[in-house]
């Protein structure tokens, strides 16, 4: 785990960042919108950023960041899912279109914390809930979510793993049925 980390969030990567770019200045949202300057766009009023806060980390106003973050348990969708995935699969990690929301909440930590206090406290503990082994871990804080997969007292962080996908599929964990 020690080669893994979980890269912040930029308001520079963000879509609701604007560069108003036309040499003639108009109003719009509630704010005058000058050549050069950066605005942030995602709530009902558009805000002006500062020149370091456009290339920084989000700030506190941020209308998308989540406080406290959510978090979601993903597991096999149901045992078919699972049979699958241990007769063909050749990677432990399993695909998001096997796999369900087994269970949701709440907690105060984010993403890069949650996986630097895994180091040395068990993931029950910190989320406060049963997580078993080969379960797959969301942390979301609004602007980037970040999943981890539980294996053997082992995490690995996946920056490319499908949530959206598996939080389309619905939980069944006593049926046969897919």
């Amino acid at each position: 785990m020690s080669g893994q980390r979980v890269t912040l969030y930029r308001c520079s990567h963000c879509p609701n960042q604007l560069t108003y770019l036309e040499p003639v200045s108009r109003r719009e949202h509630g704010v005058n919108l000058q050549f050069g300057h950066s605005y942030c766009t995602a709530g009902k009023k558009y805000r002006m950023l500062k020149k370091k806060e456009s290339k920084s980390y989000p700030p506190d106003w941020c209308p998308k960041k989540k406080s406290p973050s959510e978090y979601r348990v993903y597991t096999f969708k149901d045992i078919r899912a699972r049979c699958m995935h241990s007769m063909f699969s050749e990677s432990p990690i399993p695909s998001a279109y096997r796999c369900a929301v087994r269970i949701e909440g709440t907690v105060d930590l984010s993403p890069a914390a949650f996986l630097s206090k895994l180091e040395n406290t068990p993931v029950s503990q910190l989320l406060g809930i049963e997580v078993n082994m080969g379960e797959i871990v969301e942390i979301d804080d609004g602007l980037k979510s970040c999943c981890f997969y539980l294996d053997n007292g082992k995490t690995q962080y996946l920056p490319y793993w499908d949530s959206a996908k598996a939080r389309q599929n619905l939980y069944q964990p006593e049926s046969t049925e897919a």
